[in-house]
């Protein structure tokens, strides 16, 4: 399990170990033939509602981040569908997630981890992982629950403090279709909508800006992947590697997509506007040729 970790010291450091080995041996040669994807924050005058309902117009102007794929696969698709999308204005980092999903389980339910900062990824969960730079380590995690819980952590080193003491004093809600936790009907999914301070990071954000990025979810009763949770990152990650370059978890930063801040989209005319001027410019042509 990739972020498993975080509970567990002596695994972590297990884990840590076998993947410093791992990379040791693979040399640098590993993460050579890794190219990022460029996905786009667009910039948004019209901020949407922190509700779960992912309507608002300012999302349909967002860049679709996706599709997700299997977790370590190096690009294979994912066992069921998600979607991410990332906004910004002068104030917040906008994001929402959106997740299909036929039986909605909570780490509530599945190991009693409630609330702000609990274990979310023990049960259905939906994550977002930035880095500012990469000319140093820190990175920021934030987790979605379908029960509306969610999770902020900042790490120095990986895995590293502050983790989970630090907030970001985000905002968030979730919106589900169907009913968490009750495994005898068939649900359709969920989705969810958080905005988080940019005076939270410590980099500031202008056009132009660019960090590297993955979405990542965990499903764990999909239909599909019986036996265990279905993985999944936005990230195709390094097909050349072993396990798709994955060596430390969605925490394997190396293999994080690019998100590059862009002002907000201008609107392209209706193509009825684009007709009447064309034909105003060749009216005008006609009339100057008569003259």
């Amino acid at each position: 399990m990739p972020d498993q970790t975080r509970s567990h010291p002596t695994v972590r450091l297990t884990v840590f170990l076998g993947s410093v080995l791992l990379t040791s041996c693979l040399g640098n040669d590993a993460m050579a033939a890794f190219t990022p994807a460029t996905y786009e924050a667009r910039r948004t005058t019209a901020a949407p509602t922190i509700d779960g309902d992912l309507s608002d117009s300012a999302w349909s102007s967002a860049q679709a981040i996706g599709p997700f794929f299997a977790y370590r696969s190096g690009g294979a698709p994912a066992a069921a569908e998600t979607s991410m999308r990332i906004l910004w204005d002068d104030l917040f980092l906008y994001v929402s997630m959106q997740a299909s999903d036929a039986d909605i389980r909570s780490s509530c339910s599945l190991a009693g981890a409630c609330g702000h900062d609990a274990a979310l990824f023990l049960g259905d969960v939906v994550e977002l992982f930035v880095r500012e730079s990469t000319s140093q380590v820190r990175y920021h995690e934030f987790e979605w629950s379908p029960l509306g819980s969610d999770f902020d952590a900042r790490f120095e080193s990986r895995f590293g403090a502050p983790g989970a003491a630090w907030e970001s004093g985000l905002l968030s809600a979730v919106l589900v279709s169907g009913t968490v936790d009750a495994a005898s009907d068939t649900d359709l999914g969920w989705a969810a909508e958080a905005r988080i301070p940019l005076a939270s990071f410590q980099s500031a954000v202008k056009v132009g800006t660019t960090w590297t990025f993955t979405g990542a979810r965990y499903d764990y009763h999909n239909r599909n992947v019986p036996g265990g949770p279905a993985l999944m990152m936005s990230t195709r990650g390094d097909p050349s590697a072993p396990a798709g370059g994955v060596t430390n978890g969605f925490h394997t930063y190396e293999i994080y997509d690019k998100l590059r801040f862009v002002g907000e989209p201008v609107p392209e005319p209706p193509a009825l506007e684009i007709a009447a001027g064309a034909l105003a410019a060749i009216m005008m042509m006609r009339r100057r040729q008569h003259v």
